[in-house]
């Protein structure tokens, strides 16, 4: 696979779906592999962030400071 560190993570909305008795995320290889192919890295979002975007908002903006913080150490 790689380092996938330097490449951008890609968000794809997965989709709800029957799966027997129960509601199953799904997301579509097409969908990942056009995101591989741009040179990302997919990264499947639950479908219930549709409906919330401040919860992934909230865990970007985390995510943010911690990267921001690690860079700036010297090794």
């Amino acid at each position: 696979m790689g380092i996938i560190f330097d490449k951008p993570l890609i968000g794809v909305v997965m989709c709800q779906n029957p799966i027997g008795n129960h509601v199953g995320q799904t997301v579509h290889n097409k969908y990942l592999d056009a995101v591989v192919l741009a040179g990302g890295v997919p990264l499947p979002l639950p479908h219930q962030l549709m409906h919330a975007p401040q919860l992934l908002r909230k865990q970007y903006d985390a995510a943010g400071r911690h990267f921001a913080h690690r860079q700036s150490k010297q090794y």
